[in-house]
C-alpha cells in the first residue's frame, strides 16, 4: 500500500516556506569560497584551514582552524553574509578534524586527540 502523504521533494519544501524555487542558485562567491577551502584544507602548514557544512536551512558553516588549534565557526547565510561566529578552544591534545552540518541544523566538529582517538563534538552556533 502506498503512502497517502509521500515525502516531499526540497522544491516542495521550499514551496511551503514561501521559498521562491530558484531563490538558492549558487552565488558566484561560492566557487571563490570552495576553491580557497579547497587550498587551505591540502596544504600544508597553512596558518588557517577551512571546510564547510550546509544545513537544511541551506546557511553555510565555516570552519577555520588557527595554528594553535582553535577554531572560529561562522555560519554565513546564502549569499555569504557572515551572520554568526564563535571562537572554541585550544582543547590540550586535541586537533580539529572535520565538519558536518545535519539536515536539522546541528553542526558538528570532529576532533582527533594526540594518541589517534577521535570525539565528535555538536556545536552551538545561535
Amino acid at each position: 500500500m502506498l503512502a497517502s502523504n509521500p515525502v516531499p521533494t526540497l522544491n516542495q519544501q521550499k514551496a511551503d516556506l514561501g521559498i521562491p524555487r530558484d531563490s538558492l542558485k549558487p552565488h558566484p562567491a561560492l566557487a571563490l569560497a570552495a576553491a580557497i577551502t579547497m587550498w587551505a584544507t591540502i596544504q600544508p602548514g597553512t596558518a588557517l584551514a577551512q571546510s564547510s557544512g550546509i544545513g537544511g536551512d541551506a546557511w553555510t558553516r565555516l570552519l577555520w582552524t588557527a595554528t594553535d588549534s582553535h577554531i572560529s565557526l561562522w555560519k554565513v547565510d546564502p549569499v555569504l553574509n557572515n551572520a554568526v561566529s564563535n571562537q572554541y578552544g585550544p582543547y590540550d591534545g586535541y586537533s580539529p578534524i572535520a565538519i558536518t552540518t545535519t539536515n536539522n541544523n546541528n553542526t558538528c566538529v570532529l576532533w582527533k586527540r594526540t594518541d589517534g582517538a577521535i570525539s565528535l563534538g555538536r556545536l552551538t552556533l545561535i
